[in-house]
């Protein structure tokens, strides 16, 4: 039968076809006309999975199978299947249970699958979501989300206890997908509890925990990421996906049987080791804080929108007088003659000035008012409000009402759920931070973390959502960075390493680190730079970290993929262009280059009505290129004038009015240079054409001593810069180290050098302008292959108040910063969003929060509860005293320790009000030592804290912070006491311990003094060639020589004794010695704070809740 083909127009203008169909007939026709238009009009959306994940599926499912080939894993393909499953589960009373998601995004990822295991049974997984590839159906025999949550109803009715290894996000996921609560059959979580019985365990990964203790070292710990990636695993056949799920809940089972007896206060293996007060801290606060953080993420909180709206209408006029008011200000001081500048300012007028921009607060602060160091340009609140200074102070007015704004009036509203309700994530463990000037590679170029907030739009924000930002993590690909949470005046540690990376964070920062020593990797491998071992990489926290430690650099990892050109600004106002005159669009290669080339050797001014741009410098080559680029880029002829007087000296000059639109760019004089931020966020290929153009400033030369070696320093003028340079030449295999050069107009400033076989590379990737610095270098093949990372040695350690930024990364929680791989993992926090930073000085941000009927909001905080629990701790009468009396702590121990009245040591006079300075000093120098006391700092750092604007000699420093310091202590004898019992038994135990039992390890306190190992060539006194019976002697030392050699070291009164002697031991009788004095004297410091403050990533015994819901008492 021919088909009869009805074009919809004939329809719709509803022609007679009546002699063929009848009207329920021509209904369903037109129905089927309409669908078959939009299915031709309008395709169906279909993802589509490339092809080539199936060819990666089937290498996974080989890697799988051989791994797991001994399981006797089942597959849950019925539900009749897991009924029974179940059924027996219940009456053993106990299970282990984990899911498999598609992510660890609690909102917008799904559980593709979920494992059992009961003891006694055989482990399962019931897989739900699992698609096949490039169908994008799911596979056949699946359970659905109803069926399984039928069955886990069943557990969570009955009294089985479940076992679970990260309970937190399992808990939540099972809620939000499969619409069951597990919180009262939540019973033990491997992890948490791992985490109080050994909290300097190295890898606390199921894997890596199963394998060490329940295998005792002889399993291989093969992690999700090493078969999977989140992005392949709902790909996977479930047959494949079984083996390993299955396993995890098996292991995470007979982990929990292992751990259990350590735990129970009546089992001899928990008296024998002492973990009583452990098994309580991880029955009754660990344990319930899981249930609380879950209970707290579902219940919420009720948010006021109306109420929002009025503080919206509020607050917008207040900040508009405030901003009106630092105009008006700055504008005054840019019209006072007395203010003068030769940096270039970077605002047209006042009406442009951003107080939330750092670059325009560093213009007024530090080159127009001059205040503070000029090497330390900081622009946080802590620094800024140092200065007290009226435009300094209106700027963070303007910046604090920005932050009351942007944060909550006009974010949290945004933030909740169809209920009205703010739902975030509390995580026990979560926190930790790094300084706001680490540079962070992203999709967008690199940037601080400062940076990443104000390109939200945040001034100084407690929590800043980044999404879709891509950061680089510690695989050295682009992930999603889900927030950034900010937290203010945090006690830090600065890490200096060779070659100049630098890295500040929080004590309980992790960053990658390598297993080798310096002895290990100047064993192995020839070359300075210490190329690492990538497979000995551990994570260490900052407070870890000590001289000597090796941390992993990553390098040869490509972004050029995700940067876009950059536009470029011209502003038009500023002249009328002439028409033949051109001005690039974007950042491309040869505008770099011109800009590079400006960097290294040139300089601009406006003058008699026209704008000249001029490049110093006499090599013709040069000359050359920039006349090349000066007309490619402008349209523009070049006047090269050479000098009468000087001889070799000549200068390529560009006039031209139009150009007056890149002065924003060219900055005057030497010391103001700065690569400008849009080179920055440019592709790859323009910022290696700007370092190019730099090269004019540069030194080539070969090694005075062997000709076959090339030195090459690049000179930057500004050491952020520097900093960039050096991390974006890493990821390209490019190593190079900062030093110092002193220079005699604008003194200090750091110079790039690179050895012979990173001078090659840098010749073959980035090049010269000038061809004379091409020069022959013989270097190794071995040494010129790009390595995935290279070793540098921790330098030096200094401690430092800063505030501090917890950038989260969902995926592999890492990423890179300042070169260094990064970890986030950290203390409690809240985040999506963060509700520990509720402003307190504004009570009507608090009143858009509202309670659930039957409930109350309870806001608590510790105030000062370091010094507090120091008193309790130490028993300290005076201490208590002073709480008692409620004084303030600081004053009443300077009081103590000068002598002095109470009074005389307060900021403000309490009968009269009055301003005290000397009041102010005496307290700050009391807190700094107390402080310095609970953070471990040494002398030199107090010194540092609380001497460093005072124009007084290091020695003088140094002796009046150890007189602050005796005086403390000698005023309060029981703090001195604390100091030496805690040091006592670290030294005897290796640990010490919080009120409430958590052990915190110091392993230094149990190193000897001196170390000794025999070096090649060294000779064992007790050998005897001659006599047989000596023959089986090893190589080492004989104890009673390492005997006598530590008696001798000990003896000696002075350092440089000991220094000479270790030498000579080196030198001449082939022994290597080492001496662990300082990480003893490192690990004395920690012993109070330990007590004090736990470790940092860890619930301590102080609870700071500042918005926790609490049913109301009648």
């Amino acid at each position: 039968m021919p088909s009869l083909r009805i074009h919809r127009g004939h329809l719709d203008r509803g022609d007679n076809l009546v002699g063929l169909f009848n009207a329920a007939q021509m209904s369903q026709i037109k129905a089927a006309a309409v669908k078959s238009n939009n299915a031709l009009t309008v395709p169906a959306k279909r993802k589509v999975v490339s092809k080539s994940i199936t060819s990666d599926l089937e290498e996974i499912s080989r890697n799988v199978e051989e791994y797991f080939k001994d399981s006797t894993a089942i597959l849950i393909t019925s539900k009749a299947q897991l009924h029974d499953y179940v059924t027996e589960l219940i009456k053993t009373g106990y299970a282990a249970i984990d899911t498999e998601t598609t992510g660890l995004d609690r909102l917008n990822d799904t559980i593709v699958g979920s494992s059992l295991y009961y003891p006694g049974g055989v482990e399962c997984y019931i897989p739900n979501k699992h698609i096949v590839p490039i169908f994008d159906e799911p596979y056949a025999n699946q359970l659905t989300y109803e069926d399984v949550a039928e069955e886990y109803q069943r557990i969570a009715d009955s009294d089985v206890k479940l076992i679970f290894a990260n309970a937190d996000f399992d808990l939540a996921m099972i809620y939000k997908d499969l619409k069951v609560d597990f919180i009262k059959s939540c019973y033990y979580d491997c992890i948490t509890a791992w985490r109080c019985l050994k909290e300097n365990e190295k890898d606390n990964s199921l894997k890596g925990l199963y394998c060490k203790y329940v295998l005792r070292g002889k399993g291989d710990p093969m992690k999700f990421r090493d078969f999977f990636t989140p992005t392949q695993f709902p790909y996977c056949r479930p047959e494949i996906a079984k083996l390993y799920a299955a396993h995890d809940a098996k292991i995470t089972y007979e982990l929990f049987m292992w751990q259990l007896p350590y735990l129970l206060k009546d089992n001899p293996k928990c008296k024998k080791h002492g973990f009583e007060a452990i098994a309580d801290l991880v029955w009754n606060v660990e344990f319930p804080m899981i249930a609380i953080c879950q209970n707290m993420h579902r219940r919420g909180i009720y948010l006021e929108k109306s109420m929002a709206k009025m503080l919206h209408a509020k607050y917008i006029p207040t900040l508009e007088k405030e901003r009106s008011k630092l105009r008006d200000m700055v504008q005054e001081l840019i019209d006072d003659p007395k203010y003068v500048t030769n940096t270039r300012c970077p605002f047209n007028s006042s009406v442009d000035f951003n107080e939330c921009s750092s670059k325009h607060v560093t213009w007024i602060v530090y080159d127009l008012l001059r205040l503070g160091d000029p090497k330390h340009r900081g622009t946080d609140k802590s620094i800024l409000s140092t200065f007290n200074v009226p435009v300094v102070n209106q700027i963070l007015k303007c910046r604090s009402l920005v932050t009351l704004i942007s944060t909550f009036v006009e974010k949290l509203p945004n933030a909740t759920s169809p209920d009205s309700r703010i739902h975030c994530e509390f995580r026990a463990i979560g926190a930790d931070c790094i300084t706001g000037d680490s540079i962070i590679p992203t999709e967008h170029g690199y940037m601080k973390l400062r940076d990443i907030c104000e390109s939200a739009n945040y001034a100084v924000a407690s929590h800043v959502d980044i999404t879709p930002i891509q950061i680089v993590n510690c695989n050295q690909e682009f992930e999603s960075a889900v927030s950034v949470i900010k937290y203010e005046n945090y006690p830090t540690i600065r890490i200096t390493t060779t070659y100049g990376f630098v890295i500040e964070g929080t004590y309980n920062h992790p960053i990658m680190t390598s297993h080798l020593t310096m002895h290990d990797l100047a064993k192995n491998h020839s070359d300075k730079t210490y190329r690492g071992i990538w497979d000995k990489r551990k994570f260490k926290q900052l407070s870890d970290v000590k001289v000597g430690d090796i941390i992993e650099i990553p390098c040869n990892y490509s972004v050029a993929s995700k940067y876009q050109p950059t536009y470029l600004e011209k502003h038009k106002s500023k002249s009328s262009y002439a028409e033949h005159v051109t001005l690039p669009d974007i950042y491309n290669e040869d505008f770099a280059e011109f800009l590079g080339m400006y960097h290294a050797d040139g300089n601009s001014r406006e003058r008699e009505g026209t704008y000249t741009i001029a490049l110093s410098n006499d090599d013709l080559e040069v000359q050359n290129r920039f006349t090349e680029l000066t007309r490619s880029l402008f349209n523009l002829n070049t006047t090269i004038y050479v000098s009468k007087t000087r001889i070799h000296e000549s200068t390529t000059y560009i006039n031209c009015k139009s150009l007056l639109s890149l002065d924003s760019l060219l900055t005057h004089g030497a010391v103001n240079k700065k690569i400008p931020d849009a080179i920055w966020k440019s592709p790859v290929s323009v910022i290696n054409a700007y370092i190019k153009g730099m090269t004019l400033d540069s030194s080539v030369y070969y090694d005075t001593i062997c000709r076959n070696k090339v030195r090459f320093e690049l000179n930057v003028i500004d050491y952020e810069d520097a900093r960039f340079i050096q991390m974006h030449l890493a990821s390209q295999g490019i190593v190079c180290s900062i030093v110092h050069h002193s220079h005699h107009t604008w003194g200090s400033s750091p110079r790039l050098k690179f050895e012979t076989d990173n001078y090659v590379l840098f010749a073959e990737k980035i090049g010269f302008v000038q061809s004379s610095k091409y020069l022959n270098a013989n270097v190794s093949k071995s040494h010129r292959r790009i390595k995935n990372s290279f070793s540098v040695a921790v330098k030096k350690i200094e401690y430092s108040h800063s505030d501090v930024y917890d950038l989260h990364v969902p995926g592999t929680h890492s990423f890179i910063s300042n070169g260094m791989i990064s970890h986030n993992t950290g203390r409690m926090s809240s985040k999506s969003p963060n509700m520990q930073n509720i402003p307190s000085k504004h009570n009507d941000i608090r009143h858009m929060f509202r309670a659930t009927p039957g409930y109350v909001l309870l806001s608590s905080d510790f105030s000062q509860q370091e010094p507090k629990l120091t008193a309790f701790v130490s028993q300290d009468e005076n201490m208590i005293r002073s709480f008692q009396e409620n004084k303030d702590i600081y004053s009443f121990i300077a009081s103590i320790a000068f002598n002095m009245s109470y009074e005389d040591c307060l900021e403000f006079n309490p009968t009269t009000g009055a301003y005290q300075p000397e009041g102010k000093a005496r307290r700050s120098e009391s807190k700094s030592v107390v402080l310095g006391i609970l953070y471990g700092r040494s002398i030199n750092t107090i010194a540092d804290q609380l001497y460093s604007h005072m124009d007084w000699s290091d020695e003088k420093k140094l002796k009046q912070a150890q007189y602050v310091y005796d005086s403390v202590l000698n005023a309060f004898p029981a703090l001195r006491k604390l100091m030496i019992n805690a040091q006592r038994c670290a030294k005897e135990k290796g640990y010490v311990e919080t009120i409430l039992g958590r052990r915190r390890h110091i392993p230094e306190m149990q190193l000897p003094e001196f170390e000794f190992k025999p070096l090649k060539g060294y000779v064992n006194p007790d050998i005897d060639p001659l006599d047989a019976s000596t023959l089986d002697v090893t190589d080492d030392i004989p104890d009673r020589v390492k005997a006598a050699l530590y008696r001798e070291l000990k003896s000696y009164k002075y350092f440089g004794q000991v220094a000479k002697r270790i030498r000579a031991l080196a030198e001449e009788d082939h022994i290597k010695v080492i001496n662990n004095n300082r990480k003893i004297a490192d690990g004395s410091r920690q012993c109070v704070n330990s007590i004090i403050q736990g470790k940092p990533n860890r619930l301590n015994c102080p609870f700071a809740v500042n918005c926790i819901t609490h049913r109301c008492v009648a």
